[in-house]
């Protein structure tokens, strides 16, 4: 049984789901952190308690400000890795319309993560959650342009590769 090579294009659809994952994640996970923490430092009568799980709860409410920028890590990490693993496999240039044909596709399944993004986003459950993630929500929100000029990236290191002596087994 063979096996799709890892770095081929149509990692860009793998790419743009996960993003979308970890941004609807990271927005829920914000959330139910923003709801239950005070309800729960409400309950807590005890004054030595009380200041040493304050502590912990502020730390916990930092660590959510920083969900968006993780996000961001994240996303720029797996489209250097995207663009690199392009680099490193093998392709003949035969191959190039099947690589615009999956970026089309790549492109017609952002479609819809972005607008669920919006839905999502759009829900006054989620207004207040929305406010901190301005970076992810940019990128959500745009994916279909992202998703083109990653994808654009990709090819062009695929066909500068094999143009100029790197494709077909030269690593």
């Amino acid at each position: 049984m063979k096996f799709i090579k890892a770095g081929g294009p149509q990692d860009i659809i793998v790419v743009i789901v996960f993003i979308f994952i970890i941004g609807v994640m990271s927005l829920v996970i914000d959330k139910a952190i923003r709801e239950t923490i005070p309800d729960i430092e409400g309950k807590i009568n005890d004054t030595r308690a009380d200041a040493d799980v304050s502590t912990g709860f502020s730390r916990v409410m930092g660590v959510t400000g920083m969900l968006d920028k993780i996000g961001f890590a994240i996303f720029a990490g797996l489209v250097l890795l995207l663009i690199v693993s392009a680099f490193l496999v093998d392709t003949h240039p035969i191959f190039y319309p099947f690589f615009i044909l999956i970026l089309i596709i790549s492109v017609i399944i952002s479609v819809p993560l972005s607008n669920a993004w919006e839905e999502i986003t759009a829900d006054s459950a989620f207004t207040e959650a929305k406010a901190d993630f301005p970076i992810t929500d940019h990128i959500l929100g745009k994916l279909p342009v992202y998703t083109v000029v990653i994808g654009f990236l990709g090819i062009l290191v695929l066909y500068a590769k094999s143009r100029y002596g790197g494709g077909q087994g030269a690593i």
